[in-house]
């Protein structure tokens, strides 16, 4: 049988992956930010975009709860001294629901029709004439104050 500090080190790595998968459902977070701002910025008819959103965001964030209610298990009965491996399933919601939310997230990037852009020739052509009639407007303005320049 295992002796009791084998059963402390096997609990001290469960709790060292519980908070590496906070840890990294923080980052996804994160990420879920960077994706919104560009899917929001690029894209249109976001319904579904929005739904999956609320959902990593639920997923990620019950991921936090559930590794920080398995961390306070396993910490308050090693504190008594009984290093029990068994958190109520705890570790196991956390993980399935930090994939759920890193799935979700990476999902949520590709939703959404792109948004129709000007192409850039068309935009170059129109800039193009704005500026020659800014240009011919400033020689006439040029050529008029000659005119008054040379009158004087």
């Amino acid at each position: 049988m295992a002796g009791l500090d084998d059963q402390r080190i096997a609990v001290q790595i469960k709790l060292s992956l519980a908070s590496k998968l906070v840890v990294l459902a923080l980052a996804f977070i994160g990420v879920q930010a960077a994706v919104v701002v560009a899917v929001l910025d690029k894209c249109e008819h976001l319904l579904t975009f929005y739904w999956t959103i609320a959902a990593s965001t639920t997923a990620l964030t019950l991921s936090i709860v559930f590794g920080g209610l398995g961390i306070r298990k396993s910490c308050r009965a090693g504190y008594k001294g009984d290093w029990e491996l068994s958190d109520g399933g705890k570790f196991q919601h956390q993980a399935l629901c930090c994939l759920l939310g890193a799935i979700l997230v990476l999902l949520s990037a590709v939703l959404g029709t792109p948004k129709f852009e000007p192409q850039h020739s068309e935009t170059r052509i129109s800039e193009g004439k704005n500026r020659n009639d800014q240009i011919g407007q400033l020689n006439s303005d040029l050529g008029s104050a000659k005119k008054e320049v040379s009158w004087w």
